[in-house]
């Protein structure tokens, strides 16, 4: 009896420790927002700016961006609980939404946003989630949003295609100037080609195993892996 009360105070306390932890690093947080907020709000200019917009802001309109906010989190949350449950019955869109604010701000400090999913799949993993199954998670998520930017690029086109076929900017690559039109085709052909690949790994296997051996043998020999099997 008394050793499982002593296990019992043991796991309690590490939960306590934990918890402990999680409020401290949150309120670090905030406080490094809070500190910079004022900070940029401390130069007169921005203040009287800051306020400027805000008496002459329509405050439907502010009500309205917020409600598409919250819409943004809860949907992003929803997404990521949907595909969770194909691996186990004990996530909630609570953790759900708490792993897609992880991913946004991890996004946001990186160089652009590749830390994001990798601090994703380590909030995946001490949330229960193997992982595998939070890499696999997460490459069905990419694979939506890759969708979705896709199928609404295609709309755009189709309600749209005389405005797009009118626009005659030039942008400088390399000092040459390429017109708009075609830097937005090819990125339409990137997105397809990243969809057609990320399918036919998931469909033949036989790819999957030449595509991750190959990397994982060619990040050895980079010395980027100390151990590729």
């Amino acid at each position: 009896m008394e050793i499982k009360e002593s296990s019992k105070l043991e796991i309690k306390d590490k939960k306590t420790s934990a918890s402990r932890k999680y409020k401290v690093n949150l309120f670090i947080i905030f406080l490094v927002a809070i500190t910079f907020t004022l900070f940029t709000l401390l130069n007169e200019d921005n203040l009287t700016l800051v306020i400027g917009a805000f008496s002459q802001a329509n405050l439907w309109m502010i009500a309205f961006i917020l409600l598409m906010m919250g819409l943004i989190v809860f949907f992003e949350g929803l997404i990521l609980f949907i595909l969770a449950r194909l691996y186990t019955t004990r996530y909630n869109m609570g953790r759900a939404i708490n792993n897609f604010f992880i991913g946004a701000f991890f996004s946001n400090i990186t160089p652009s946003g590749t830390g994001g999913q990798f601090a994703q799949a380590y909030a995946f993993s001490k949330q229960g989630i193997d992982i595998a199954n939070a890499a696999s998670i997460l490459v069905m998520h990419f694979l939506i949003s890759q969708l979705a930017q896709v199928a609404y690029g295609v709309i755009a086109l189709v309600f749209r295609l005389e405005v797009f076929l009118s626009i005659t900017q030039t942008v400088n690559i390399f000092n040459v100037q390429i017109p708009i039109i075609y830097v937005s085709l090819i990125g339409f052909i990137i997105n397809f080609l990243v969809i057609f690949f990320i399918f036919s790994l998931a469909k033949y296997k036989f790819l999957l195993n030449i595509f991750v051996n190959g990397m994982s043998s060619l990040l050895g020999k980079l010395r980027i892996i100390k151990d590729p099997n």
